[in-house]
């Protein structure tokens, strides 16, 4: 896959409107382009790598001006592909009222209109987002449900991200070992389907539930925390390596490595030039303060 394909999205086969197309990005689209490279021929990990960059890569303007074409040329299942990325890119953000807002709009256009693959990329954000503001039970039912209207299409590409959050909401209700289980589930979807984008953060999170289970485990947790920075190194995916550095730097901070920790932390923050408005950088940032 190369840059070149991310410049039109056509649209679904028996689609309403099939000779509509909307280009997601536009006019931000030579920008796109430039973050999406082509890694390699098929089988070296490229297709997981410019999932990562895309994600990574996009702004906000972009993800509103996805909304706004696909809304002004009136296809609905642009519009449902369009809102449900911006739930998903709002989530990864850690932005809990816009990713609820956008899942639900797009929970609502795909029921219309009858989207299953766009009704469970609504649901999994949205009950994430009722996590997050305290609604654990409400939420876990709500990525429940999208999970299995998304297995219902046969597709496996976001079900280890899905499953991450399914676990994420289980750690806050004090359920580590439940969170293993599902974290288990979704590595083996991973060495299954090779779809490896989402993995560096499932081995974070398995370090940190790994120590919400026991201080005891804080060795296999540090384990956990070095394979998620070796897998996002692997796939410039720089973002899920400065969440595992975060966690990593924490846990050094909690045993007395202050230096260690600081260094690690400060080699990959440094990298950024931009977003530094986003929850993960401010995270580090904090982490780094208390550090000096």
């Amino acid at each position: 896959m190369s840059a070149s394909s991310l410049r039109s999205a056509p649209a679904e086969p028996g689609a309403q409107g099939g000779e509509h197309q909307v280009e997601l990005g536009h006019p931000h689209q030579p920008q796109q382009a430039d973050v999406a490279r082509e890694h390699g021929a098929t089988g070296t990990g490229q297709t997981t790598k410019l999932c990562n960059q895309v994600i990574v890569g996009s702004t906000l303007a972009m993800i509103a001006e996805a909304v706004t074409l696909a809304q002004q040329v009136a296809h609905p299942f642009s519009l449902s592909f369009a809102l449900s990325f911006a739930a998903l890119f709002h989530q990864y953000r850690l932005e809990v009222q816009a990713a609820q807002e956008h899942a639900e709009a797009a929970i609502s256009l795909a029921t219309a209109q009858g989207f299953p693959q766009w009704i469970a990329h609504g649901s999994i954000p949205r009950g994430w987002a009722l996590v997050q503001q305290g609604q654990a039970q409400a939420g876990i039912e709500q990525i429940h449900l999208g999970l299995t209207t998304y297995r219902a299409t046969a597709a496996e590409l976001f079900r280890p991200y899905w499953l991450a959050l399914l676990a994420e909401a289980q750690g806050t209700l004090g359920e580590p070992e439940t969170g293993l289980t599902v974290l288990t589930e979704a590595l083996t979807v991973v060495d299954t389907t090779g779809a490896r984008w989402y993995e560096p953060e499932l081995y974070r999170l398995k370090g940190v539930f790994l120590l919400q289970q026991s201080s005891d485990n804080a060795t296999g947790a540090e384990s956990c925390f070095h394979h998620a920075m070796a897998r996002a190194q692997k796939q410039s995916a720089k973002s899920w390596e400065l969440r595992a550095a975060t966690s990593l730097a924490r846990l050094w901070q909690s045993q007395g490595k202050r230096d260690e920790a600081r260094n690690l932390l400060a080699s990959v923050y440094n990298w950024f030039t931009e977003r530094f408005n986003t929850a993960d950088l401010k995270d580090a940032k904090a982490l780094l303060d208390a550090l000096e």
